[in-house]
């Protein structure tokens, strides 16, 4: 199974994956995967925390990220975050819904 059918099967708040969205979530992944790699101690720390823990709170978005789990480059850092996302659901996602409610009173 691909990422992309993956992706598609799967719907949580925003993250509806139709073509053009998977796409920038594909270019996404691709850009902070990099940035990991060839970052220093404190940038990866902040893109562990600062990042990958919230976007893996959300399940939709896991799949464009499984790859860290098999590469020993970013083993460690993805069950970290994944620890962090699995025991955290769409935490970061509510947050946001009730900032947005509190906005429109």
């Amino acid at each position: 199974m691909t990422m992309k059918s993956k992706a598609d099967t799967r719907q949580r708040g925003p993250f509806t994956c139709g073509s053009v969205t998977c796409l920038k979530w594909q270019t996404q992944q691709q850009f902070w995967t990099e940035l990991f790699l060839t970052a220093g101690e404190d940038v990866r720390g902040a893109i562990e925390t600062g990042f990958l823990e919230h976007v893996l709170e959300t399940a939709a978005l896991r799949p464009y990220f499984d790859h860290w789990s098999s590469d020993t480059r970013l083993k460690e850092a993805w069950e970290r975050a994944m620890e962090w996302g699995k025991a955290h659901p769409d935490y970061t996602w509510g947050l946001l819904k009730q900032l947005r409610k509190l906005e429109s009173k």
